[in-house]
């Protein structure tokens, strides 16, 4: 990805207020060379370096990682920076597997209207859309970024009447907040039975200045939602990096966006609930960092190797938090060769017919039985 060549390098006393808040926020980090990329997430800052968690083998650091220039990506304040960076050491930090990082002589803002994707907004922003003038839809809006948005109509059977096609023009309302929308003309560029994704035409400048007020308003809502209040001292291995909630959490590890929305829906009442993309080698970190009442991990069932990994995530863990495998129309076959014990069919949740209390009970119960 090469630097957006508009942007303004950063000074240095600008570079290290930008780490620390990425520290203080605990956000992603991305590392790249030129055959590889690296996730994890900001662990702690010291003076020359940054430390980044992973949950990679020697071979693999050596091989990829060190020796290398490194171009970084870190989120900070909802916005993503990129920098250069070399790899100096190995070691732990707030008892984690962490990589120890040179300081970026400069970050650079790039381009954070495109980068930005608010994808947890809890489903409930509605959407109408067209694609003449005889028929209106709705539906509700999945995410939303500078350039376009995921939009899920009411029904399934919706779907089949729209008659989509990729490049489709279609007029769509967005009504974000009281008294705005995001009224234009958007172009379709995929969608499959529950989904589509479109991009926005040209935007009037007070709604993209308003789009990207309320992007960067939400996110770091959420931010402080799940990070605690920035100390002078560096958190140790029985702090916790998220602030104290009144309500437990439960962790979403998982991409199928349909599942997803049946838990939030079941589960929102009681828990605060955070959602990650299944990774398996961040799982333990964000476990670590969270601090979860339980973690609900999918099963991709047409792959039957995600049976054997999940259930070597839930070894990795052990019993300090409860997991709970979801998915859709599971095999009979598959939860037999891989749930063998009767006793483990209780850990998989299929939503294939979800009621909304229903699945919550399973949830609850499944938590108070492993506690």
């Amino acid at each position: 990805m090469a630097f957006n060549l508009f942007s303004k390098p950063q000074r240095d006393k600008e570079t290290i207020q930008v780490l620390k808040n990425a520290a203080a926020e605990r956000g992603p980090v991305f590392l790249h060379s030129e055959d590889y990329k690296h996730s994890g997430v900001f662990l702690d800052l010291g003076d020359n370096h940054l430390f980044v968690s992973h949950a990679l083998g020697r071979d693999e650091i050596f091989e990829h990682l060190k020796g290398r220039k490194l171009r970084i990506q870190v989120m900070s304040e909802g916005q993503l920076f990129e920098g250069f960076t070399r790899l100096a050491g190995l070691g732990l930090r707030v008892s984690m597997p962490a990589l120890k990082l040179q300081l970026p002589n400069h970050l650079f803002l790039n381009d954070p209207r495109r980068s930005i994707r608010l994808s947890t907004i809890g489903y409930s922003t509605s959407v109408t859309f067209s694609s003449d003038e005889a028929n209106i839809f709705s539906g509700k809006l999945i995410d939303v970024s500078m350039t376009g948005a995921a939009i899920r109509p009411e029904t399934p059977e919706m779907m089949e009447r729209i008659r989509l096609s990729v490049d489709l023009n279609i007029h769509t309302d967005i009504e974000l907040e009281e008294g705005w929308s995001i009224s234009t003309v958007s172009m379709i560029k995929n969608y499959d039975s529950y989904k589509i994704g479109i991009e926005f035409g040209p935007l009037d400048k007070r709604t993209h200045k308003q789009l990207y007020k309320y992007i960067q308003k939400m996110r770091k809502a959420m931010i402080q939602q799940r990070v605690s209040v920035p100390t002078e001292e560096p958190l140790h291995a029985n702090q916790s990096s998220r602030q104290e909630h009144h309500r437990p959490c439960v962790i979403i590890f998982g991409q199928d966006e349909n599942m997803i929305e049946k838990l939030i829906r079941s589960l929102k009442t009681k828990y605060e609930i955070i959602q990650y993309p299944l990774k398996v080698s961040e799982i333990r970190n964000r476990v670590h960092l969270e601090k979860p009442a339980a973690c609900m991990l999918e099963i991709q069932t047409h792959h039957r190797d995600a049976y054997r990994q999940l259930k070597k995530v839930k070894t990795m863990l052990g019993m300090t938090v409860p997991i709970m495998f979801y998915t859709e129309q599971i095999p009979e076959s598959h939860l037999t060769q891989y749930f063998p014990d009767p006793g483990q069919k209780s850990a998989v949740l299929d939503l294939k017919d979800h009621q909304t209390l229903r699945t919550f009970r399973a949830i609850e119960t499944f938590i108070q039985r492993n506690t």
